[in-house]
C-alpha cells in the first residue's frame, strides 16, 4: 500500500490515474467535446419544452428568440 505521507508524493487525479499516459490529451479533448455537445442539447431541449408547453396552454405565451 502506498504511504501518502512520503515526501515528494504527488496526488494523482483519479480520472487521469486510470488513463494511459498517451491517452490523457485525447481524453481531455474528447471530454470537452462531449460537454459542449451536451450543453447544446440541453439548450435545445429547454427551448422545445417551453415551446410545446406554450402551444398546449400549460405556460403563458412568450416570445422565444431562437439562436
Amino acid at each position: 500500500m502506498t504511504n501518502h505521507n512520503k515526501p515528494g508524493f504527488s496526488v494523482v487525479n483519479p480520472f487521469f490515474g486510470i488513463m494511459e499516459e498517451w491517452m490523457i490529451i485525447p481524453g481531455v479533448i474528447l471530454a470537452t467535446a462531449a460537454a459542449i455537445i451536451a450543453s447544446q442539447a440541453l439548450i435545445t431541449g429547454s427551448f422545445t419544452i417551453f415551446s410545446e408547453a406554450m402551444s398546449l396552454n400549460l405556460w403563458p405565451n412568450q416570445k422565444i428568440d431562437y439562436p
